[in-house]
């Protein structure tokens, strides 16, 4: 069934910011429709005779689900023609007149590959979660640029609601996908020359780029006639968003191994260059510890359900009440089953599409108590405010987008509810590092990896 787009006055906000500009960025919180925007835009430059075609790339569920449903859902866009680019049947699709093609960004290759069959009918360009392309040496941004280059489109726009997930350095690939450059440096070593300080550290392979005293206040300054920015509380009535620390004592012999594992994995640290990577290593065994199993010798070793029996109680006090539980490792599902006594239903790998799809439908009609997530698995396009207002963190993510995103399923327009974000915790471990970086502002990258080579041992 379909109905009339009724834009909030935000919305028509956004609107006049994508008409009146050649590229145009919309910084918009999840849940606060950036994707009917984007879609009223494009009808208006149809309507007004404007458009060859428009190229939304998107994160694979995104563009499978979200944009084709958007499209269907609005009367205002009956006529809007759409194909999406995937699966053994794309090159057919590709061939098809269309208003818009709707492809995921790990298809950016193959659309190079066959840009001569369809660059003719492209004018726009539309990056949906355009964080997806802040790494400026990444295949996806370099086959991007080099489409901007060739003149492909003369008009672009990114959409996200966390355009810096990890630092100010993020938004120069994004903003350069609008511009080519003309606001932040054509280069990267430009941007960093202007509004950074390099700071090398001994023993460690990579240098720490601290944005300079203002940089903050001149970025915003540079991007502003063609960023908009816009948080839900300050144009939706939202409800209160709370967040619970649940402590997780574990027995002392739980305790000595998380020591010997960070001491064995600081060891190796010390005795090379620390990177990033190896650095993350470290980070996710003792999360795996924490949260109650490890994989050893290529099987899964349950080592303590502290977490599990945490969750459980949780579960117990909620007294009906659904509850969406980010999980950052498969092999903690199982172990979460196996304490509760249930097949839970889970989104994330190795779900079948139907799996998924019912668990949606069963978790937003209010028919789960508990729903198991990846945040990878749900962190865009997912609206679930319906099914509950709680969610639980069993083991919190690095990613500082993920965490957001996972948090805006059900914090989000359509919510009535106060939403409560519990957060399982083992004390005086890297569960209250992750925790306290990821709720901090400034730079949260920088302050992940210093959490990540400073554990205790």
């Amino acid at each position: 069934m379909t109905r009339q787009w009724t834009p909030h006055p935000y919305q028509l906000r956004g609107l006049r910011q994508l008409l009146g500009n050649t590229g145009a960025g919309l910084f918009l919180d999840p849940g606060m429709g950036k994707t009917s925007t984007t879609l009223a835009y494009i009808q208006s430059l149809k309507d007004a005779g404007q458009l060859k075609g428009a190229l939304v790339v998107a994160p694979l569920r995104p563009a499978h689900e979200v944009w084709p449903r958007e499209i269907e859902k609005w009367d205002d866009f009956a006529t809007m023609r759409y194909e999406v680019l995937h699966g053994p049947r794309k090159t057919a699709a590709l061939d098809r007149p269309a208003d818009v093609y709707i492809i995921n960004y790990e298809g950016l290759g193959w659309l190079e590959d066959n840009l001569k069959r369809i660059r003719p009918r492209l004018n726009v360009l539309v990056l949906d979660e355009s964080t997806r392309v802040k790494n400026h040496t990444s295949q996806r941004f370099l086959i991007l640029r080099r489409m901007i280059a060739a003149k492909v489109f003369d008009r672009r726009v990114i959409l996200t609601g966390t355009p810096r997930p990890n630092s100010l350095l993020d938004l120069f690939a994004q903003v350069y996908m609008l511009d080519g450059g003309e606001r932040l440096g054509r280069y990267i070593t430009h941007y960093r020359r202007r509004y950074f300080n390099e700071i090398a550290r001994p023993g460690r392979s990579w240098s720490e780029w601290v944005p300079k005293e203002g940089a903050d206040a001149d970025v915003t300054r540079a991007i502003g006639d063609i960023v908009l920015t816009l948080q839900a509380e300050d144009y939706l009535d939202m409800p209160a968003i709370n967040h619970v620390d649940v402590r997780v004592p574990v027995d002392a012999d739980v305790m000595d191994m998380y020591r010997d594992f960070a001491r064995e994995y600081m060891v190796e640290l010390r005795k090379t260059v620390a990177t990033a990577a190896n650095a993350a290593v470290l980070g996710n065994k003792l999360r795996q510890l924490l949260g109650g199993s490890l994989y050893v010798d290529g099987k899964v070793e349950v080592v303590h359900t502290a977490k599990a029996d945490a969750l459980a109680e949780l579960v117990e006090e909620l007294q009906g009440n659904p509850l969406l539980v980010g999980v950052g490792f498969r092999h903690e599902v199982d172990l979460i089953r196996r304490v509760l006594g249930y097949k839970v239903p889970y989104i994330g790998g190795g779900e079948s599409t139907k799996a998924v799809k019912d668990a949606i439908g069963a978790w937003n009609a209010g028919r789960l108590p508990v729903l198991l997530a990846h945040p990878a698995s749900v962190a865009h396009g997912l609206n679930l405010q319906a099914g509950g207002h709680h969610i639980c963190w069993y083991t919190l993510s690095w990613n500082l987008e993920e965490y957001e995103q996972l948090n805006r399923r059900l914090y989000r327009q359509g919510q009535s509810k106060p939403v409560f974000v519990h957060t399982l915790m083992v004390p005086d471990t890297i569960d209250n590092k992750v925790a306290e970086v990821l709720r901090a502002k400034g730079d949260r990258q920088k302050a992940l990896l210093k959490a990540l080579t400073e554990v205790p041992t």
